[in-house]
């Protein structure tokens, strides 16, 4: 019995991170600044961040952050700040 109430706890406590977890993206809060969004490309890719810039898609807002990588190669990762998603 005492097994099953545990279970059923971390349930619980399962359930109520996946509610959570709409308002944040690993641990960074929405919607992104530009900070956040370095912050999250950083930890994503272990570049080094060169720059953030903004940029006004319509309604979307993203953040363009150009990352040096370790083989010398810079990517420009575009994020949504609503989402904290790549955008492609």
């Amino acid at each position: 019995m005492k097994q099953f109430r545990l279970f059923i706890f971390g349930l619980a406590i399962a359930i109520g991170g996946l509610a959570y977890a709409g308002d944040s993206v690993s641990g960074v809060a929405l919607p992104l600044t530009k900070e956040s969004a370095a912050e999250h490309v950083q930890t994503q890719s272990g570049g080094k961040i060169l720059s953030v810039d903004e940029k006004q898609e319509g309604t979307k807002l993203l953040f363009k952050v150009k990352v040096l990588h370790d083989d010398g190669k810079i990517k420009v990762y575009q994020m949504d700040a609503e989402t904290g998603l790549e955008v492609q």
